[in-house]
């Protein structure tokens, strides 16, 4: 990813992030709870970091997912998320001697299992961490000078994230998160084998049986 693009990115992220924090509205709700559970959804673009070539091997792409979650504390809350993520084939012609010496298009799912801190919980708005682990699956059309094909391969994924949440109704959240997200692949098949993606995604939440 290039500076101006990164720049750009991070802006509109900010831009995003202060619009999520604006959308509370003083009544809406106060803190989150024990006990209170939902599911959301989550739809974005992610960026192929440097890390073994794979911003020159693949290009940006749409990025989302399912999650379920559940407060066991004020502060603390479990989930299990559902994560695809597009890969659009890299541009840069292949050159025999140069690394990285292949082109994908293709994409990734994965289920991961995640714990997530609310750094604030006495608000209608929250900041956040969150970490997961889980497995994917990779299935992406591979092109090197001699060969082209179909790869797949299925092994550990890992998460990172952090983000802002604004409740907006008692029972409706908006959501943004900055996600980096990494996978094993096989060299083997793909041509490298650390594969890390950074997404920025926009969410809503919806809360069961809130009164």
């Amino acid at each position: 990813t290039s500076p101006r693009r990164a720049s750009a990115t991070s802006s509109n992220a900010l831009a995003l992030l202060l619009l999520v924090l604006g959308a509370a509205p003083a009544g809406a709700t106060v803190g989150y709870r024990a006990g209170d559970a939902g599911f959301g959804l989550r739809l974005g673009w992610q960026y192929p970091t440097a890390t073994d070539g794979l911003d020159i091997a693949a290009r940006s792409g749409p990025a989302g997912g399912f999650h379920y979650f559940r407060h066991l504390s004020e502060w603390f809350a479990l989930g299990a998320e559902l994560d695809a993520v597009l890969f659009r084939k890299g541009q840069e012609p292949l050159v025999g001697g140069r690394a990285p010496g292949q082109r994908l298009a293709g994409y990734t799912g994965a289920a991961l299992g995640t714990g997530r801190v609310n750094l604030v919980f006495d608000r209608p708005w929250t900041v956040f961490v969150k970490g997961g682990a889980g497995v994917h699956r990779t299935r992406a059309r591979v092109d090197t000078l001699s060969d082209t094909g179909i790869k797949s391969h299925h092994s550990l994924a890992l998460l990172a994230a952090g983000g802002v949440e604004a409740m907006v109704a008692r029972s409706l959240s908006l959501a943004f998160e900055a996600r980096f997200l990494s996978f094993h692949l096989d060299r083997n098949k793909f041509g490298l084998e650390s594969a890390e993606v950074l997404t920025y995604q926009f969410g809503v939440n919806f809360l069961f049986g809130r009164k």
